[in-house]
């Protein structure tokens, strides 16, 4: 059966007075709301339409069809970040759109765990796909030299590779721990490729560190703490206990304290929204 299904995750608050709560999401969880979303689809080719709000919005959509030539501009105008959680998938950026199709553009072939960051402005387009479910995290960019204004393909072997070489670094500084990989960095938001094996410090985003963050598991396990009281900077007494694994999404708002309490080790995508 043709499928496209489309499941909201988490989107930004409206406004800054107003209080975003946390979401934690199992990975069957959101496979299972994929499934059922994918019953209610009138037409195959369309994908659910949910507003942007606020500079961002998170969604985990299943595809196996092929899209529609798309660019933000204008009052549509964003920047993409695609990760695929599975399956296969040619996507084209660049180009000129005619009509259901791209003239010219670089096609690239998507794997799973392999990473696309798209500007705004630039054609997209997924080509071809084979039972493909990815992340799609959208930004509302700032006009400033500092946005990426380039495309960037990462697969997964080359973002592993960049955490060992990350590793390696942190040995001979004599902290050999938490290697990790900037993927993409605008004024903004950032996105990074984390691998932890050992417990972090608590962690508080306030001030001008005020920031909220999405993580999404990759591989492993780890138990992450929300809320509760800093104790001495290492530990945090009380607060919810969440059981990470493969496949788990978590959304932290600014100015909740959240606590990697063990690494199994695990690895992440952490997506950092500074507004």
């Amino acid at each position: 059966m043709k499928i496209l299904a489309t499941v909201l995750v988490a989107v930004a608050a409206a406004s800054a007075q107003t209080s975003q709560p946390v979401l934690f999401k199992t990975g069957t969880e959101i496979m299972d709301a994929l499934t059922q979303k994918a019953k209610t689809k009138v037409k195959a080719s369309n994908p659910t339409n949910i507003s942007l709000k606020d500079g961002y919005r998170i969604l985990f959509v299943r595809r196996d069809v092929p899209g529609e030539p798309t660019i933000h501009v204008g009052s549509g105008k964003k920047a993409e970040f695609h990760y695929v959680v599975d399956g296969t998938a040619t996507l084209v950026t660049g180009g000129t759109i005619q009509g259901a199709t791209v003239e010219g553009g670089v096609p690239h072939v998507l794997t799973k765990g392999d990473a696309m960051f798209v500007p705004d402005g630039v054609v997209h387009w997924y080509k071809e796909v084979s039972n493909l479910t990815y992340l799609e995290v959208s930004f509302d960019p700032p006009a400033s030299d500092k946005a990426p204004q380039s495309i960037i393909f990462k697969t997964g072997a080359e973002m592993e590779d960049a955490i060992r070489e990350n590793a390696k670094a942190k040995a001979k500084a004599n902290n050999p721990t938490n290697p990790s990989a900037r993927f993409i960095l605008g004024d903004d938001y950032y996105v990074s490729y984390i691998g932890r094996d050992v417990p972090g410090i608590p962690l508080l985003h306030v001030g001008s560190d005020k920031k909220s963050e999405f993580h999404y598991i990759i591989d492993g396990t780890a138990t992450m703490v929300i809320g509760g009281k800093n104790v001495d900077g290492k530990t945090v007494e009380g607060g919810e206990t969440h059981l990470l694994t493969k496949g788990d999404a978590m959304f932290v708002p600014d100015g909740v304290s959240h606590w990697y309490k063990e690494a199994g080790p695990v690895r992440y995508i952490e997506i950092g929204f500074k507004r």
